[in-house]
């Protein structure tokens, strides 16, 4: 009984240091949400840029890892969670890119957000990704890990006499 108990822990114990993923120097996450759903029109073109960016990234700028988020049905839980997976698969001396294009709600009025997946533009911040939790998420281990962000989700829009007025560089 014993060396089948042996044998079965080590091969757990395979599994779970299978499943870590290695760290890398340099990572970008690539985030493409064309926009909430209902009643707010989808932005044109923002999942074939992201996958265009996606493979520049991984061919020509010597990305290691490039992991993307695209499409309609990024929530927010998804978005910090890929954040949190990325920062954690890059190294402690590392650089992780993070490029998102989305919809953004409540700059105008100071609690800016970006609207992923089923979020609301009367209420950005409760119902999408508030950038004060984003910027929580993206906060770097160490003093030697660098995050860059890079975001377009200033767009010019209104639904249902809401303006689309996303985050800003100062946000």
């Amino acid at each position: 009984m014993r060396p089948v108990a042996t044998l079965f822990m080590c091969l757990f114990a395979g599994l779970a240091v299978a499943a870590e993923p290695e760290q890398v120097g340099r990572q970008a996450l690539v985030v493409a949400i064309p926009g909430p759903g209902g009643a707010v029109a989808p932005l044109l073109q923002a999942e074939a840029h992201a996958v265009r960016m996606s493979e520049l990234l991984e061919t020509d700028a010597g990305f290691e890892r490039v992991t993307r988020l695209i499409g309609g049905q990024v929530g927010a839980d998804e978005l910090l969670a890929g954040v949190e997976a990325s920062l954690a698969a890059t190294r402690d001396d590392g650089l992780l890119l993070v490029l998102v294009v989305a919809r953004g709600a409540g700059g105008d009025f100071g609690d800016p957000a970006l609207l992923t997946h089923g979020a609301s533009p009367a209420d950005p911040a409760g119902t999408g990704l508030p950038m004060s939790a984003l910027a929580r998420a993206l906060s770097p281990r160490t003093a030697q890990q660098n995050v860059v962000v890079m975001m377009d989700v200033a767009h010019n829009d209104a639904v249902g006499g809401v303006a689309l007025i996303g985050p800003s560089a100062s946000d």
